[in-house]
This record gives structure tokens, sequence and C-alpha cells, in this order.
């Protein structure tokens, strides 16, 4: 499958996934927005399947637009037949996109029952009938088309030109002469009409309302004709010179072949990898096949080299043996059985005729490489797993004759036992295998789930993690670190990596999607969408991404917030969008992701961008920076996160009121995440946050300044080195900076900012840290690096508060609490060091070597 067909499926069934619940909504609520929303999805469905040559979902999709133009000419009504319809349309989407993942086709169109006033079910299993085609018209019988049409209102041309345009294809698809030609009369009536709108519109739906019913009398006259005609029988005559001896040893011989290779099938249903099982089936196919040419049986020769050509395909592993693979080579063996027993009756002079279902079997296997098979077996079966219980639930099997084969079977399988005597087709009993194993696996699924309550998940972490602290203080034993015990070092080793996958799956445990998130986000883009007259679509991608449960509440709100100013600030109004030549419906996307051992979110639109000039002339007015010069974009967009900031005209119930993005930042900071904004006017914004998978875990490298120790996220260090004094330099008013491969960077003595006594003071004689994210960076001088490890981190409790720099706390593997460094708050700090006008103005009076 190609990388854009891949994309197709993964796009289309996430926009299902939100047309469906869109249209529970509409079910209770109808609107001409909901209705407006199903035509445009429908209508980029039918454009995208028509380009990929999708025929079937093609079909689907304009049976669902048909469906939706009754419900437009109905004023809005909403019955329980239009809910029939668009949610069998549904139905057979998902069955046409699940047949394209698995086999690479689309799922073959059922045969219309022309007596159904429903729209078509993607079911499988039967050949497309005469009056469907591979477009529009496949989905659509002529009592769909009446319905649509009584409902049809003349003014309604584009619902006119989409009736006309199914009616020409439904005449050029019809075996019926003279009916073809009345449909292609009616959909020319229909197209005219939605051209030039004509003097009577009214007059001509009432032609064409004739011409449909016409044909829909001279359709069922066919089919009754039809009915009422015997099935043809195609007899067989053996060859003149047929040798009747060899001919009776064949049957023989071909009994058993079939016999062994009921049970190897029977056994691949369990088991489909058996290769072994395999291999019987195959032989048997190839013997029969090899036997029966010779003899001159061509029916027999054809269909099991047909057979044989499908197993090969299992043998070299191009198919998995299951679902329709499974029925076609069952399909197989007993078509095989029949046409052996009917050259076992000709051997004794009665006719030889061909069993029924022979030429659709040789069709079904000359494609058995896209052809897919329903497996409803399921449905029909009960709680209990037995075989027998099955196939006397799905009416397969008669309950007095699977009581008696199974007295009587010993310890031949009960499948084989009931194939042997009759009492139930291989092919049922094959299903009835397959229907077992899922009934299993739904019960082990069941099992395999408890409920927990919060708390405890929460207690049981917290316990998780003090024992990391607890296997950490062993592991650093001075004792231990002696080298004296090294049986005991092993077996502590041991447990420590026991204690760490303790730790992953415990943290695993409360892990959540981001799918209730989202969701939450798309009602709001739909509330104030309605609210301000704009149309906007929301596109999720990534909710299935996990994040810790104790996060989620904290991401919620500033999500919510950006939402709410990507609709009123960012997203225009139709009018002004179609002006600028963009769609009049604005798109606001949002997409979850691992990056990193982090979890990054991005929320993105395709509005006007953030306006890089009013907000500079709004943080002059109001005294945030006192000059724009030197400022890059990204120190310009961080602005708006300041507390009160707004560039709104006017305050409104939704923004305006400066309220809102400082309290992003600060829930943000506060999960020791950050945001970072992109923008291109007139093209759109985009906003990502990064946050850490867990606020209760942290991988850090520990460092030593003085006497205290400090705590470096490992995810933020990019290199530790020893400067050379020609490195450093000192710029005025802005501080030390230090030299890194043409580079220069800010450096911070962590000894000055947290006031340590004791910390070496030359550079050239500690060890820089270089921590950030990208381009944007800082060195850190510290003593030493003692070594990474994982450690719990603590909040520093509400009589510390917040600290620059500092983001939290843990206990160290001696006892005593290390410090965890905020490296991007100190990034932060760096970039206002650096990017000042003094930088770019640098030049060599104004730089000495950093002295101590």
């Amino acid at each position: 499958m190609n990388e854009m067909m891949e994309e197709f499926l993964k796009d289309t069934r996430q926009g299902l996934a939100g047309l469906e619940e869109k249209l529970r909504v509409f079910i209770s609520a109808p609107s001409e927005e909901l209705i407006s929303l199903f035509l445009k999805a429908f209508q980029a469905l039918k454009r995208e399947a028509r380009d990929l040559n999708l025929s079937k979902i093609e079909s689907i999709a304009d049976a669902a637009l048909l469906v939706l133009d009754r419900i437009g000419a109905g004023a809005g009504e909403v019955t329980a037949d239009n809910v029939a319809l668009l949610k069998d349309c549904f139905s057979a989407l998902h069955e046409n996109l699940d047949a394209l993942e698995k086999t690479g086709q689309e799922a073959p169109v059922p045969q219309a029952d022309p007596n159904a006033q429903t729209a078509p079910r993607a079911e499988t299993g039967s050949e497309p009938s005469r009056s469907e085609t591979s477009s529009g018209a496949a989905a659509m019988s002529l009592n769909d088309v009446a319905a649509l049409l009584v409902q049809l209102d003349a003014e309604n041309l584009s619902g006119c030109r989409r009736l006309g345009e199914t009616l020409q294809e439904l005449a050029g698809s019809h075996a019926n002469q003279d009916i073809a030609n009345r449909l292609r009369e009616a959909g020319s009536k229909l197209l005219a009409l939605a051209d030039s709108g004509g003097e009577n519109p009214d007059a001509v739906l009432q032609e064409v309302a004739s011409a449909i019913e016409d044909a829909t009398q001279g359709e069922e006259l066919e089919e009754l004709a039809e009915a009422l005609e015997p099935p043809e029988v195609i007899e067989l005559t053996l060859p003149g010179d047929a040798d009747l001896e060899l001919m009776g040893e064949f049957v023989t011989e071909s009994r058993e072949f079939i016999a062994e290779a009921e049970s190897a099938l029977l056994s691949l249903e369990v088991d489909p990898d058996k290769m072994e099982a395999v291999n019987t089936v195959f032989r048997a196919f190839h013997t029969i096949k090899g036997t029966s040419g010779f003899l001159g049986l061509k029916p027999l020769t054809e269909l099991a080299h047909h057979a044989e050509s499908l197993l090969s395909k299992v043998r070299n592993r191009e198919i998995h043996f299951s679902g329709g693979y499974a029925d076609l080579a069952l399909r197989s063996i007993d078509t095989l059985k029949g046409l052996i027993e009917q050259v076992d009756q000709a051997t004794r002079g009665k006719a030889m005729v061909l069993p029924a279902g022979y030429q659709e079997l040789l069709k079904l296997l000359k494609r058995a490489d896209h052809e897919r098979f329903p497996e409803t077996m399921a449905e029909a079966a009960p709680d209990s797993m037995r075989v027998g219980d099955i196939l006397v639930a799905s009416q397969k099997a008669d309950r007095e004759k699977v009581d008696q084969v199974a007295a009587q079977q010993g310890d031949e399988p009960i499948g084989v036992a009931l194939v042997r005597s009759k009492a139930a087709s291989l092919t049922d009993v094959a299903k009835a295998l397959r229907a077992q194993q899922r009934i299993a696996a739904g019960e082990k699924s069941s099992e395999s789930t408890v409920r927990v309550r919060t708390e405890r998940l929460d207690r049981l972490i917290d316990m998780v993690g003090e024992l990391v602290i607890a296997q950490s203080m062993v592991a650093q034993d001075a004792t231990l670190n002696a080298g004296t015990h090294h049986e005991l070092g092993k077996k502590i080793s041991h447990a420590g990596k026991i204690v760490r996958e303790l730790q992953d799956l415990s943290m695993s445990m409360r892990m959540v999607p981001f799918r209730a998130t989202f969701q939450k986000t798309a009602r709001v883009v739909r509330d104030l969408a309605r609210k301000s007259g704009k149309i906007v679509e929301f596109d999720v991608k990534g909710e299935d991404t996990e994040i810790d449960r104790n996060m989620v509440d904290h991401i919620t709100d500033p999500l919510v917030h950006m939402v709410r100013n990507a609709v009123d600030h960012g997203i225009e109004p139709p009018d002004e969008r179609e002006k600028l030549g963009k769609p009049r419906f604005g798109l606001i996307s949002v997409k979850a992701f691992h990056s990193g051992g982090n979890v990054v979110v991005e929320l993105s639109d395709d509005g006007r961008g953030l306006d890089r000039e009013k907000i500079i002339q709004t943080a002059l007015a109001t005294g945030l920076i006192e000059s724009d010069k030197g400022l890059a974009d990204v120190d310009v967009y961080n602005l708006i996160f300041s507390p009160g900031f707004s560039t709104a005209a006017e305050v409104t119930d939704v923004s305006g009121r400066g309220v809102g993005l400082d309290v992003v930042k600060r829930n943000v900071d506060a999960l020791r995440g950050r945001i970072e904004i992109t923008s291109s006017p007139g093209v759109g914004c985009k906003f990502s946050l990064r946050l850490p998978l867990t606020l209760a875990i942290t991988d850090g490298m520990q460092v030593k300044v003085g006497e205290e120790y400090y705590i470096v996220p490992t995810i933020n260090i990019q290199v530790s080195f020893r400067p050379s004094s020609s490195a450093l330099f000192t710029v005025a008013h802005r501080g030390e900076l230090v030299m890194l491969r043409g580079e220069l960077m800010a450096m911070f003595r962590l000894h000055r900012l947290f006031d340590v006594k004791g910390a070496v003071e030359d550079p050239t004689k500690g060890l820089l840290v270089v921590v950030g994210d990208g381009n944007r960076r800082c060195a850190l001088l510290v003593d030493e690096l003692l070594g990474q490890q994982q450690v719990v981190a603590k909040s520093l409790g509400r009589g510390l508060g917040k600290v620059q720099g500092i983001s939290g706390g843990a206990i160290l593997g001696d006892g005593k609490v290390g410090l965890i460094l905020d490296t991007m708050e100190l990034v932060s700090l760096a970039r206002q060091v650096t990017s000042g006008p003094e930088k770019a103005e640098l030049e060599p009076a104004e730089v000495t070597a950093a002295q101590g």
C-alpha cells in the first residue's frame, strides 16, 4: 500500500470519527450548519476517492450526498429513514476502509434489494448486481432514486444535477436497453433543469418521476421472469476413452486426500501458521490437479489448479491464511468433493452435473489477492465456547445430531467428527472454530481488566518512588562502594534493575490519552465559531498519545485558552477569507506526539497570524519594552504572555481583557514545560507546548557546586566541557559569555546565582554543562559531575514558593536533598543576555578575558 493510500485511510478514519460524533448531535438537534458540514465532508471524500480510483467509496459518498439533499429538501426534517440511510453509509464506509487496509482493495458491493427503501450496506461476499455501477449510482437502486425525487425541490439546482448524474450512470450500466434509454432521458432533463432552470421546473420533475416509475416496473418484471426461470444445469460427460478402472481409483484416492485436507484446514483455523497443515492441503490440491488433468477431467483440474495457487501464496507467506482466504480454501474442498462424487456417479452411467456456484468460485479464486469475505458467525454465537453449541445457535446444525456425534467422537476433534458424519459442512465448522477463538479472546480481554481507585494508584506510585530512593541509598552506600562485597553488589544491581522496571510499569498505569481533552476543545471551537459567525473545522491528530493523568487537568485550561484565541483573533470571517483567496472555512488543528522523552502538543490555525508591529506598539505603549531594537521574532511573540497584555480593539465576552495567555504560560511553567510560538502573517500561527511525560520521575545528572548538590535534567543536557581562558568573555552590561565551536552563549556561575560558598571560581578549573533545546542554550559552571540517576521529583512546598532557576527537589542516594534546575528558565535568562544590541556590535575593546 502506497503512502498516499495510507494517508487517505488515516485521514478518512479520523474524519469519520468526527462526523459520527456530529451525527449524534444532528439527530437530536438538526441544523443547517451541520447539514452544510456533512455536505462539505462527503463532497471532499467523493473527490479524494475519485482521485484514488476508489469507485465504491465514491459511490457511498454520493449516496450520502443524495440522502443529505433529501433532508435539506425536507427543511431539515430528520426522519428515522433518513437516519438509517446515513448510518448505513457510515457502516459501508467503515467496511470498505477495513477492506482497503487488509487487502488493498475495496469490499465488494452486495446485490441491492429492489424492494428495500434503505441505503446500501457494504456487506461482502456477493457480486454487484447489473443495476450497480462503479460510480455514484453503484449504491443506489431505482427505489432510492424515486424516494429522493419525491422530496426534491425544483429550486435545489445542485440536488437536481446530482440526481441527474446518478440517473445517467444507472443508464450506462443497465442491461435492458429500453430501461437505460428512459433513465438517460430522465437524467438529461434534470441536468438541463440544473443548467438553465427552465420555465416549468415542476412539470420537468413530474416527467422524470413518470420515467423512473416506468423503469422501476420494467426492472420488477425482469426480476420476476428471472425468478420463474429454472436454474441452469450444466451437464458434463466423461472423456470418450476414459478408463473406468482408473477413474474408480482416482475417486478413492481423491476422497482420502480430501479427508486429510479437511482435517488440516480445521487445524489451520486454530493455528494459521502451521506450515505442516498448509503443505497437506497444498499436496491434496496438487495431486488432484495432476491426476484429473491426466484423466481429462477439466473442471476438477481447473478448480484444483487455482486452489493450489492460493495455498502456494500461503506457503510463500504472501497472504495470511485467515478470514476470506480460509473460506475460499474450504469452499474449494467442498466443491471438489462434490465434483468427485459426480465423477463416481458418471462411472456408473449416471449424469455428471457441474455443482452450483462453481463458476463463481473460480472467479473468486482468480481474484484471491484482493477478495474479502464476511465473518458473521460470531454474531450468532452464544457465550458458550463449544463448537457444537455455536453451530446450533447459528442454525448450521441440528442439536440432536451434534449430541449424537459428540457421544461417539472418541479422540477425534468434534469439528472433524461433525464433518465426517455430515452433521455440518466443513465451511460452517471452520467459521464456528473462528467464532470460538474470538469469543475466547473476548473473555480473556474482559478478565484482564479491573477497576482501581485513583487514590490507590497514586499511593502505589508514591511508594514506588520511595522504593527508588531507598534502592539508590543502598546502591550508593560507602561500604558497598569500597569494593569488598562483589556478590552483594551484583545482587543489589539486579534489585535495582527490577525496581526500575517496576517504576516504569507503575508510571505507565497512570498514563491516559489526550482524547477526552481534545474532545473538550472541539466543543469550545464549535460554540465559539457559532457565536462569532465563523466557519471553523477542527482537526485532531494524536488523540491516543498518552501523558500522566495528573498533568491532564493542568494542560486542559491552557489548550482551551489558546483555542479561544485562535477562533476569536486568528480565524477571519468567511467573507474576509474569501477576499483573501482562502477557503470560507478556517482550520484549527491540534496534534500530540512524543518527542525525546517529552510530550509535544501543537495547536495551529490558518488565520491571520500574529501582528508583530501591533504587538510591539502595544508593548511600547504599556511600558513592557523601551525599544524594539534587536528584538527577535520569538522575543516579540513572547510578549503576549505578559499579564494584562492584549491587542484587541474592543472587549468581548470571548476575549480582549488581557487575561488568559499569562495563565497559559504560568500553567505550562508549573508543569516544567515550555511554550513556543511561530507565526506567519496571513498564513497562520502555531503554539507548541513541550511537556515532560510525568512530573513524578526525572532522569537527571547530579552535579556538585561547593558543598551543594543539584540535578540537571538529562533531556536538556547537550554537552559538557572544560573551557580554555581564551574562550571566556565579559560583555559590558550583559555578563559573561563563552565561545563553543564558533558560537557565543551566556555562562552562569551557579554558585553566584544560588549564593553557594566554597565553589570553584575559575571556569578553566571547573566544568561547563551546556543545556537548552535547539539553538537556544546556555552554559552552567559546576565543580564536577557526579553521575546520572533517576530521581523522584518533589515540590519545594508553599513556604519557599517559586525560586528562580529551580523547578523542584529530590532526595539523593546519600539522603541529602538535591535541587532540580529549571533549565528552560535559565535558557530564557540567557536569551536576555545574548539577544541585545551589544551582541551585534561586539568590539574587541569591550571584551576582556574573564578572571576568577
